[in-house]
């Protein structure tokens, strides 16, 4: 299993952009939203929350078949999805996605963390009169890994402007809008881990 920004959208969906209800991709426009034109009577945005935790031994899951011990596997995800209705009545979608993963050798009892940081909102939508829409949105990915004793082992950070072109079919209907085509800059940012290889790194951290 591999963690890294080199494809930080990790898949976007029409429904996921239309409502904020699907899974993962990613940044910010931190005042994006304050300065846009509003209508006569403001629309909050549709925010949800999703909180979810796991656990299992890497290797009863077919990863780290080749690590000679145990590996532990403890992790929890939260995600905040969020819709906001700007003028012309086009939805924003955003996300925060964040992750907080704890590996541990059992034979040893030792553990090394790593934490994933996903964000990405939608900068500009246009409805293009044909019955669909354009939205150009960026996307972030921060990962971090912090040794057993605390001491940070390595960042990767990555960040892409994309662009997705969605067919929106019934308007009244956004769960059943289709991509119908999403293209990614390339992505630039910084990689001292050279993309997060889970076994590598508990070999390295953890053998």
């Amino acid at each position: 299993m591999s963690r890294s920004p080199k494809n930080p959208s990790l898949g976007r969906s029409a429904a996921r952009r239309r409502t904020g209800r699907g899974l993962v991709a990613l940044v910010g426009a931190a005042g994006l939203w304050g300065g846009a034109a509003a209508s006569a009577v403001a629309v909050p945005p549709d925010t949800s929350h999703l909180r979810f935790s796991f656990e299992h031994v890497e290797q009863d899951v077919g990863e780290c078949v080749g690590v000679a011990f145990p590996v532990h596997h403890d992790g929890t995800t939260n995600v905040r999805f969020q819709t906001r209705t700007r003028a012309g009545g086009l939805d924003y979608f955003s996300l925060r996605y964040n992750t907080h993963d704890v590996y541990t050798n059992l034979a040893t009892g030792e553990s090394f963390t790593a934490r994933e940081v996903v964000r990405e909102a939608d900068a500009r939508v246009t409805d293009n009169g044909d019955g669909t829409i354009t939205a150009v949105y960026t996307a972030t990915v921060t990962v971090t890994v912090h040794t057993p004793s605390g001491a940070l082992f390595g960042v990767d950070s990555g960040r892409v402007v994309g662009t997705v072109h969605l067919a929106v079919n019934d308007p009244a209907d956004p769960d059943d809008d289709t991509v119908v085509s999403d293209e990614q800059s390339e992505p630039t940012g910084v990689s001292r881990l050279g993309g997060f290889d889970l076994c590598s790194v508990a070999v390295t951290l953890l053998g």
